[in-house]
């Protein structure tokens, strides 16, 4: 009785195509999926930040499951309730067995994960590919090609002599130094030595978890060799024909465009149709993050939807039962030509199964169908609930398919006399198109500020004016990939076209992002200040009575006035703290003071994305939506590598750097210097210098500077950095601040300091000089400054030969390569108290 009710549930999720026109999407059935859909996101999203074992997930989520089918008739309520509580208890149990169960072969491996150096043989299980590192806007200067990539299976690893661990598994391996390929291929087996890596765990305020995962770090592909014997894999795998369709695919693209256009125009074609993201895009999607068109750079369901409506044409008089077949197998083509992002996997998984359900005589609810697609990438991979990409695919579409059919009624409304005419057709694409606009920058705008801090009042109008040169660009470029290989002329002719669409978009992107008030960078929100704009916009559309049209003016009122409220430190009886991150071979130190916070330099040069993983975290974790000011110490990339990705992300006052660094800009055309200074001119961040004759109020602190000198130049560009004590405002200049920042001074700037500055480097807290070097008078600089506590920010390879704790004698000192990130805090009565990351991390 149950199973024919739940066959008769399914078979109502679909409908005939015949009763497509006369059945609403309004119905139970129809939303029970989306319904469904929003309670597995609410499990997962809870499930990836519990750790939660399988035994307490089953017993919880089969009595509820069983619950939900054994009530019927008058429990309707009763029984959708625990349906959909079953739902969200089984995708929380999924989401939390997907990010913390391993297996025993990979708890052995990373139990001993720690850096060692193993022996591995076994058999290439994938072709080797150069993985590209992702990168900050300035993190590729000075950084090599990235890493060559492949797996081993049935492998047998030896560690610490006689000890053997074995297992069937897949190990992936990373070659660091290479020529460009390896001489091995998919099959061969070989034996390899290497450092055993695992991914590190969390070291700062607010990092994400990530699944455990260990790897074999080779520095050289040289230490890899091939065991004589014939393969162990023999014949064509799915890997290597994918890889092979991938590059037959690119080398048509560019062969079409390889005679049209700009270096940047190919760049633009590639990144649309394809989702291709070389060194260069980050700089190049700039002015289109700047006006709401950063969605157009990757592979989105507008590009998807193009795509499939070119053979869509061509099979309009076919057989509904063939033509749905020959679409399914396009999409499926599709998706195998292009670097996979939840945009497109969505818009694939969605376009798959509506075709299929049309070659079998049935059309899914659009609403269901939404809903399908989302909870069949969650099973995919759960971590994806939280990227932006998918946050924003499956929010847009979601609105379209609600939300733009009433705006387009209103719209039609207001033009009610001009339905008819010559230009009526013409005038519905522009009035559907305009609805489609509005309501997917009104949908999307509240998730980009949460993520990304960034407004672009224009973005509707811009996107409405790009949307013909993108769907050009996608036309263009399938045909010129299907019919170059085929006929070249027509091919390159048809590559031309979407260089020239890819040329107009770029100038308008470039010229509209050079426009006043085209973009405002704020603080990025929380998650329930997303879902109550994302609720107040949605009843705006669909809302009936004037008394809640009056409590959404009020709402609207309060939502759009609180990005903008001044944010606010819990400090109790603290007036001073100093957060000093981890990041490894680098710097970064975050003063909150009585009035705001203030960042000192933000860089690295051993963690990628330090920005986006690190900084903007430990931003949020302490309530700093904004900063008051960065100050820059001196011109070395890890100093400064992660700013110009903060500049874009949240709003910053001002940025001071001392005189050398803009020295180093001048001498340097094209570095990272130059690149800094470019960002902050881009996103209105001014730019001032300092010297030993500044003063500032910041935070509500005095800032003073005391080196260098404006009249002396530092052969050395460590020796040049900012040095300066951070006070009290009724604090005189000759008593002890609170910290002194030293940034990389070495032996002459430290006799230097000594000599005229001695009376002014006492100071409570220190940081502790380049890293932790020690010179000839480090310990003579330590002893004048008398600190209660120094701090060390480095990683852990300077700690191999420890030479300062052999200086500093019984001083306290912290340092981050071992306690992660260093809370310290100066309370009223100078006491000065110290949390270590991971200690805290312990404690909950």
């Amino acid at each position: 009785m149950h199973l024919q009710q739940f066959r008769r549930r399914i078979k109502q999720l679909t409908r005939p195509r015949e009763q497509a026109s006369r059945e609403s999407n309004l119905g139970f059935t129809p939303g029970l999926l989306p319904i469904a859909c929003i309670a597995w996101c609410i499990g997962t999203d809870i499930g990836l930040g519990v750790d939660f074992d399988a035994r307490t997930w089953v017993l919880g989520a089969f009595p509820l499951a069983a619950l939900s089918f054994i009530l019927r008739g008058r429990f309707l309520h009763l029984r959708g309730s625990t349906f959909l509580l079953s739902v969200a208890m089984v995708a929380f149990g999924m989401a939390s067995q997907t990010i913390g169960t391993i297996d025993k072969d990979t708890a052995k491996v990373l139990s001993i994960a720690d850096g060692r150096i193993v022996k591995v043989e076994g058999v290439v299980g994938s072709s080797p590919v150069i993985r590209e590192s992702n990168l900050g806007a300035l993190e590729h200067h000075g950084h090599v090609a990235g890493s060559i990539t492949f797996v081993v299976n049935d492998w047998l690893m030896h560690h610490e002599g006689d000890r053997t661990i074995a297992s069937k598994c897949s190990l992936s391996i990373s070659v660091t130094e290479h020529a460009g390929s390896l001489a091995v291929t998919e099959g061969d087996r070989i034996s390899l030595r290497g450092r055993l890596i695992k991914n590190r765990s969390k070291r700062n305020p607010g990092e994400r978890t990530s699944t455990p995962k260990a790897w074999v770090d080779i520095p050289n592909h040289q230490l890899i060799k091939l065991i004589p014997g014939d393969p162990t894999l023999t014949g064509l795998s799915a890997a290597s024909i994918h890889s092979a369709w991938q590059e037959t695919i690119r080398n048509a693209l560019d062969s079409a465009l390889s005679f049209h256009g700009s270096i940047r125009d190919r760049a633009l074609v590639r990144a649309i149709i394809l989702g291709v993201r070389d060194s260069s895009f980050q700089e190049m999607s700039i002015p289109y993050r700047r006006t709401g068109l950063a969605h157009y750079l990757a592979v989105s369901g507008f590009a998807f939807g193009v795509l499939i409506a070119i053979p869509g044409v061509l099979l309009t008089t076919q057989r509904p039962g063939i033509a749905g077949l020959i679409m399914v197998m396009v999409v499926i083509m599709g998706l195998c030509s292009i670097d996979i992002r939840a945009p497109a996997l969505r818009a694939g998984i969605m376009s798959a199964v509506f075709f299929l359900g049309h070659a079998l005589g049935r059309d899914w609810h659009r609403a269901s169908l939404l809903a399908l697609g989302c909870m069949i990438i969650l099973l995919i991979d759960p971590l994806e609930l939280g990227r932006p990409g998918f946050q924003l695919s499956f929010s847009v579409v979601a609105s379209i398919l609600v939300l733009s059919p009433e705006l387009d009624r209103r719209i039609s409304n207001l033009f009610d006399g001009y339905s008819e005419g010559p230009f009526a057709c013409m005038g519905r694409v522009v009035r559907k198109s305009v609805s489609c606009g509005i309501v997917s920058w009104l949908s999307a705008t509240p998730i980009v500020i949460h993520h990304f801090g960034i407004i672009s009042p224009f973005g509707v109008v811009i996107s409405v004016l790009a949307a013909p040169l993108v769907a050009g660009i996608v036309a263009m470029g399938v045909i010129a990939i299907i019919l170059h290989p085929i006929l070249p002329l027509m091919g390159l002719s048809a590559g031309w076209c979407a260089s020239i669409c890819a040329g107009a978009l770029d100038v308008l992107a470039r010229s509209a992002s050079s426009l006043p008030g085209v973009c405002h960078v704020i603080p990025m929100q929380s998650w329930a200040w997303v879902v109550f704009v994302e609720i107040i916009i949605w009843r705006w559309f669909l809302h009936r009575s004037v008394n809640e049209r009056r409590l959404l003016m009020i709402a609207t009122v309060i939502s759009l006035g609180v990005p903008f409220l001044p944010s606010c430190t819990k400090q109790g009886d603290t007036t001073f703290q100093l957060m000093t991150l981890d990041v490894g071979n680098g710097s970064c130190h975050i003063v909150s003071g009585p009035k705001g916070h203030v960042m000192i330099d933000g860089g690295s040069t051993s963690r990628r994305m330090c920005a986006q993983k690190i900084i903007i975290p430990a931003l949020d974790s302490i309530g700093a939506g904004s900063l008051e000011a960065v100050i820059i110490t001196h011109a070395n990339l890890d100093h400064y590598a992660a700013i110009a990705d903060l500049v874009c992300r949240i709003p910053i006052g001002k940025i001071f750097v001392g005189s050398s660094f803009l020295e180093r800009a001048d001498t340097r055309p094209g570095g990272p210097e130059e690149g800094l200074l470019g960002a902050a001119n881009t996103w209105a961040v001014p730019v001032e210098i300092v010297s030993s004759e500044s003063i500032e109020n910041l935070a509500g602190l005095r800032w003073r500077f005391i080196h260098p000198e404006p009249s002396v130049h530092w052969r050395n560009e460590n020796d040049a950095s900012l040095v300066f004590r951070v006070e009290h405002l009724d604090e005189s200049c000759t008593g002890r601040s609170m910290v002194l920042f030293t940034g990389d001074i070495e032996e002459p700037a430290m006799r230097w300091l000594l000599e005229r500055k001695r009376g002014v480097l006492r100071a409570s807290i220190v940081e502790a000089p380049h890293h932790g070097s020690v010179r000839a008078s480090t310990g003579q600089f330590l002893k004048a400054v008398d600190p209660d506590l120094i701090v060390q920010s480095t990683g852990r390879r300077r700690l191999l030969k420890d030479e300062l704790k052999h200086v500093i004698g019984s001083r306290r000192r912290e340092v981050t390569a071992r306690s992660g990130a260093i809370r310290s805090r100066i309370h009223q009565d100078g006491e000065i108290e110290v949390a270590r990351f991971l200690e805290e991390q312990l404690s909950e």
